[in-house]
């Protein structure tokens, strides 16, 4: 070990640092930053909170809902004729661009309504 490096332990050793108390504006400095952390950390742990309820939620809704029972119940009901027509127009639907489907299907929709007597 070098004797600079003696010295300077033998210094540290021999000599406590002396550091003064805070003055009034420090002591308050240091409380605002202190609650400036504490509620940022507060709004962090409610956001993520709330990031997993809407994590939650999403995938909640984007699972299928089984209705396949439902339909085949209810086209179970109908005449081989009309069962024959619903699988045209099923067919016809595919052929469709998907964004358009749902308007195809109202549009079908509305023509069965004018022919209701």
């Amino acid at each position: 070990m070098s004797s600079a490096k003696q010295v300077q332990k033998t210094t540290s050793n021999t000599f406590q640092k002396c550091v003064p108390e805070p003055d009034s504006f420090a002591k308050c400095k240091k409380q605002n930053v202190d609650f400036f952390n504490k509620t940022l950390l507060d709004q962090s742990k409610s956001l993520n909170v709330l990031a997993h309820k809407v994590v939650d939620a999403l995938l909640a809704t984007s699972k299928p809902i089984p209705v396949t029972s439902q339909v085949t119940e209810s086209v179970s009901l109908f005449s081989s004729d009309i069962k024959a027509m619903l699988s045209s127009i099923g067919f016809a639907l595919q052929k469709v661009p998907e964004y358009n489907q749902l308007d195809c299907l109202i549009a079908i929709m509305q023509l069965v309504k004018n022919h209701i007597t």
